[in-house]
């Protein structure tokens, strides 16, 4: 999608603490802990797109669009990960 314009209006309602996740490839005890931790961050990732849809929705509409896109194509790399065989 080509968003041409967008308004620098603040997003309110948001809070860093709701998205972190800690995650360390190079500390994770083996291939299945890897995929576990990597399909969370595509969980979190997507549930941030969806919440900044929702409020970008208000401010312009090909934005809210454009991170409902993001929120899809994490929602399906998770559920790849998640398919993936674990030893």
């Amino acid at each position: 999608e080509q968003v041409t314009e967008m308004g620098l209006e603040p997003i309110t309602g948001l809070r860093r603490e709701g998205y972190e996740v800690q995650a360390n490839a190079a500390s994770a005890s083996g291939y299945a802990q890897v995929l576990s931790q990597a399909a969370e961050l595509e969980q979190v990732a997507q549930r941030f797109y969806s919440e900044v849809a929702e409020v970008g929705r208000y401010l312009l509409a090909g934005v809210a669009r454009s991170f409902i896109r993001l929120a899809r194509e994490n929602e399906a790399r998770r559920l790849r990960l998640e398919g993936l065989p674990r030893p």
